[in-house]
């Protein structure tokens, strides 16, 4: 019986991830505040913030099962520290949206600095996600699925714990007049603005079937979201475009593949600060 390529990638896939030690969702830390959170409850909600709610939904049972769910094919024990208000300690420094460091004792140590009792039994190999809340509204509520997308959202150029995502954004995020370094790849990346809509259609994540994606970053960071988050991993759906994105959408696919296993490879061990909203 001849083997089709889609069914070679899935198992592919499956079989890396029968070989990871699947671990849930560790818990999440006692929320604190932010250090330049000087406007009272009030006066943030009057600003369309909603700091009680994001208080609420970071301890919530619904984040909790949404963690549960997605980080199942994730080698490492992940913990998240939630910041109600900005998180000034990234965004002040170079407009970065995130930066990542050893968890012990780097990021141990800043952890206890901002407040957080740390729990017993953290290992030097899990995982910790310090990010900021600071509203409810459910579109850019910071669920687990949307701490990641930030991740991949957020000066994909330093993306260092996947050197292969920074490359793809390079061969993605073309700019009208200069040259295509990868042609293999140019009916992707031609198509900006609205012309991106037209191989969108091939992505099957909730953005992209309820009209969210506007800009190829979202895409690729959704992509990723797919891949690392979901039990089946990223699937396309080819028939709803053009022909001519078939192969290279293949293509990309592969990358993105490759993009998440480097991930799943370097997450170990790390102290995550995000600035998601």
């Amino acid at each position: 019986m001849r083997i089709t390529e889609s069914t070679l990638r899935r198992i592919i896939r499956e079989e890396a991830r029968q070989a990871l030690r699947e671990m849930p969702y560790a818990g999440s830390f006692e929320p604190r505040q932010s250090s330049d959170f000087e406007l009272s409850d009030e006066e943030r909600i009057a600003q369309g913030e909603n700091p009680r709610g994001a208080r609420k939904f970071s301890q919530s049972k619904r984040f909790k099962d949404l963690a549960q769910k997605h980080l199942t094919n994730m080698p490492n024990n992940f913990w998240f520290a939630p910041l109600i208000g900005a998180m000034t300690s990234v965004t002040q420094e170079g407009g970065q949206r995130f930066r990542v460091i050893p968890l012990d004792p780097d990021g141990l140590n800043d952890l206890k600095k901002i407040g957080y009792n740390i729990p017993d039994g953290i290992k030097s190999d899990d995982v910790i996600i310090n990010y900021d809340i600071s509203t409810s509204h459910k579109d850019v509520l910071a669920t687990p699925w949307m701490i990641f997308h930030a991740m991949f959202d957020s000066n994909a150029q330093e993306m260092t714990l996947c050197p292969s995502f920074a490359q793809l954004n390079e061969l993605m995020l073309f700019i009208p007049g200069d040259k295509i370094s990868d042609p293999d790849f140019a009916p992707l990346a031609r198509a900006q603005g609205y012309e991106s809509e037209k191989w969108f259609k091939a992505l099957t994540m909730a953005s992209a079937r309820n009209g969210k994606l506007d800009v190829i970053s979202d895409a690729i960071a959704e992509m990723m979201c797919q891949e690392l988050l979901t039990s089946g991993g990223l699937r396309l759906d080819l028939g709803a475009v053009s022909p001519e994105y078939h192969e290279p959408l293949h293509m990309l696919s592969d990358i993105i593949m490759q993009c998440a296993n480097e991930f799943r490879q370097n997450i170990g061990g790390k102290y995550i600060i995000l600035a998601v909203n």
